[in-house]
């Protein structure tokens, strides 16, 4: 069964197999798009996308956050905007809904510098607690990037936590790749063997209280 995935999605299953398969495989059930958190990223994406690109004042949920966005109206080099990107499974570059497609990702802003080799990625984060951030999201935008564009050999990537104002830089080089590609290949191994033996163990914890799987499908949920 051919599959593609994404960092989210990846974080999904790592977090509990038995939601990932009845959520992303059967489909059988549909995270709450109308959750409060959901909304507010949404919104936020959109007014900044609007603001760098069609130069529209920013809204009431960015606003609080101008100092950050102007910053990239000044930057060097070549701004994109949410950006769709797809990787096959010998990561080459290839359509976002491409039927070949293995892996896809959208950064949520992509600064090139192709003269000097350079590229940005910045992911506008809305957590309030900046502990926990996963630079792993970081990897894969670079991992693209190194596919997508062969004169850039050093991806400077940044997570933005906007409510606490608080950066988490990570830097990656072209000497990286191939690590970074094992790396991946074999975590996301663990899907592959999921759907080849059809075994989706659950795994219970204090998300499992906000899960939309129900007892009839999982014996942790509430």
């Amino acid at each position: 069964m051919a599959f593609a995935w994404s960092y989210s999605a990846y974080k999904e299953f790592d977090q509990c197999a038995r939601k990932y398969h009845l959520i992303k495989i059967e489909k059988k059930y549909k995270p709450d798009q109308n959750a409060p958190a959901l909304v507010y990223g949404r919104k936020l994406h959109k007014e900044i996308e609007n603001y760098l690109l069609h130069g529209e004042p920013l809204g009431e949920i960015a606003s609080p956050y101008e100092k950050h966005v102007t910053r990239l109206k000044n930057v060097t080099g070549q701004l994109i905007v949410e950006k769709k990107m797809g990787l096959t499974k010998a990561f080459e570059p290839c359509d976002f809904f491409g039927k070949n497609v293995w892996w896809r990702g959208a950064p949520d802003i992509l600064i090139l510098d192709e003269d000097k080799g350079v590229a940005r990625v910045l992911d506008w984060k809305t957590n309030k607690n900046a502990n926990y951030a996963d630079p792993d999201q970081l990897e894969l935008m670079a991992m693209a990037i190194f596919s997508y564009y062969p004169k850039i050999h050093t991806v400077k990537g940044v997570l933005l936590f906007l409510k606490v104002d608080e950066a988490v830089p990570k830097t990656f080089t072209r000497g990286q790749l191939n690590d970074i590609k094992s790396k991946w290949m074999g975590r996301v191994g663990r899907i592959t063997k999921a759907i080849d033996t059809d075994v989706w163990n659950p795994t219970q914890g204090p998300l499992c209280k906000f899960c939309p799987v129900s007892n009839k499908d999982c014996e942790y949920a509430p």
